[in-house]
């Protein structure tokens, strides 16, 4: 049995010239948009969203209930570019999102509690009391 070495370069003839403009002086997401990462847990007691919202100043986030879904907004600003410092990379996404997420009937959006530290924003939901069905018998009369 012959052993055959694979070269990459055979099967894509362009590699070398897209990597020539996959370089750092050149900007691969002309849009450079960006989104919070998020997770989502539950008990009997709550829903709990962790969001990472790395760089995002206080004063730039917003969370609300609306329409019977939670919205999230968020805005990073861009890194100022000055004599002291030029850029010779820049990758981090900058400008505004928004995220809404549906949320379930028994969540009571009256006691929704939201809080924000070091770039983590935790938004606790918390659920109605389950209503118990309770029969009773009617009397025909």
């Amino acid at each position: 049995m012959n052993i055959i070495s694979y070269n990459a370069r055979q099967l894509v003839p362009w590699s070398d010239f897209d990597h020539m403009f996959n370089g750092p002086y050149f900007e691969t997401n002309s849009e450079n948009t960006w989104s919070a990462t998020v997770n989502i847990q539950e008990d009997d007691k709550a829903i709990v969203l962790t969001a990472d919202l790395p760089d995002v100043a206080d004063e730039d986030l917003d969370v609300k209930v609306e329409k019977g879904a939670l919205i999230l907004r968020a805005k990073r600003q861009p890194e100022k570019e000055s004599q002291e410092k030029r850029f010779h990379c820049l990758e981090r996404a900058y400008g505004s999102f928004h995220r809404s997420f549906k949320l379930p009937e028994n969540v009571n959006t009256e006691k929704i509690e939201a809080r924000y530290d070091k770039g983590v924003l935790w938004v606790t939901l918390p659920k109605r009391p389950e209503k118990k069905n309770r029969s009773r018998q009617i009397r025909i009369h």
